[in-house]
């Protein structure tokens, strides 16, 4: 008879193998503001598969709930945990020549807008375009808050994918 007890080291190596497993999926989804829906899906699949209801409010906040082991007087105040879906970037909105044009969603900083900063263009498919920045687009005038927060991107020389293969939105 073979013994299957686990061990804590056993139970830490699943743990650990688990939590890995589920950073590579949400890693592995483009989230720039507005559009972290692929990452939404992910967290509810992980949330189901662990057994834990969750819910969505009107905004596309996904809030889950733990119970805790004890409602007595001496028990823990509850704990929220709270983390962003998504994280800053650009989307391609049209092109210049040979330049795509990128508009900032979320809290580009300001020297993401300098030229040579390097990129990854996220296609449809998933594939990953190889970019960089060429610097600023449209106005100019550095005392116009409403300037719209553009930048131009310049495809790397070895990518096997063209320019034709990104559609702007």
């Amino acid at each position: 008879m073979t013994d299957t007890t686990a061990t804590p080291a056993s139970i830490n190596a699943d743990v650990d193998d688990r939590a890995l497993d589920f950073l590579a999926r949400l890693g592995g989804r483009a989230a720039v503001a507005f559009h972290e829906d692929a990452v939404a899906a992910v967290v509810r699949d992980i949330l189901a598969e662990i057994g834990i209801a969750w819910r969505a409010d009107n905004f596309g906040n996904l809030i889950a709930r733990i119970s805790g082991a004890s409602a007595d007087a001496g028990s823990l105040p509850p704990i929220a945990f709270m983390a962003h879906m998504d994280h800053p970037g650009f989307e391609v909105t049209g092109r210049d020549g040979d330049y795509l044009v990128g508009r900032a969603l979320g809290g580009v900083p300001p020297g993401a807008f300098a030229p040579g900063v390097p990129m990854q263009i996220i296609l449809p498919d998933g594939r990953r375009i190889a970019a960089a920045t060429a610097g600023p687009y449209g106005a100019a005038d550095g005392d116009d808050v409403q300037a719209p927060r553009q930048v131009l991107l310049q495809l790397s020389d070895q990518n096997t994918a063209t320019g034709s293969d990104v559609q702007p939105l």
